[in-house]
């Protein structure tokens, strides 16, 4: 499960939870499902070996500053962010179990990038920006993503985070504690 939110101070949050799982099996990892490349605070639902795939062999650029409309956020993130995703998982020899997307956040502060700071991207290299303040991905995205619409912006983006996640955790069995809550980079 990874959640994400737009603090009230316009910095970005991401979260996860870190249970491992085969169908109903725990796999015992507790390792987290965020990381870290440059500009960019990479959250993957799923598969953790996806995710090490794709900070293993990707490098991705920094977004373009200057590309202030939405089509074109959209073009360059899938040509850009989304091929590469695409080609170091297939490159990795990794197959896709169905149900494994990415979340991708762009570096905070930049000014054409702000009505879309968080991206769902799948494993196939299909982009769909999310164009609210909030977003959710793996099991239990409906929990989440609820509990993230109600708490307002007078509690802090890690709190929110960790409410989301505890209430998800009541609902869905394949999301457990520990929560791991990251702040995405601001220099890259």
């Amino acid at each position: 499960m990874i959640v994400a939110c737009k603090d009230s101070d316009g910095s970005l949050w991401m979260g996860s939870d870190a249970l491992q799982t085969s169908g109903w099996a725990d796999l015992g990892s507790r390792q987290s499902k965020l990381c870290r490349q440059g500009p960019w605070l990479i959250g993957c639902s799923g598969d953790i070996r996806a995710i090490q795939l794709v900070t293993r062999y990707t490098c991705f650029p920094e977004p373009p500053p200057t590309q202030s409309e939405i089509n074109g956020r959209i073009r360059w993130m899938g040509r850009t962010v989304g091929e590469h995703m695409r080609n170091a998982l297939r490159d990795g020899g990794w197959e896709p179990d169905g149900n494994s997307s990415l979340m991708v956040l762009a570096v905070n502060g930049q000014d054409a990038w702000c009505d879309t700071p968080f991206w769902k991207i799948w494993h196939d290299g299909t982009v769909v920006p999310i164009q609210r303040p909030y977003a959710a991905v793996g099991d239990g995205t409906p929990w989440a993503e609820g509990a993230l619409a109600v708490l307002d912006s007078s509690f802090s983006a890690r709190t929110r985070l960790l409410c989301a996640l505890d209430a998800t955790a009541q609902h869905c069995r394949s999301v457990c504690a520990p929560w791991h809550v990251e702040r995405v980079p601001q220099d890259g």
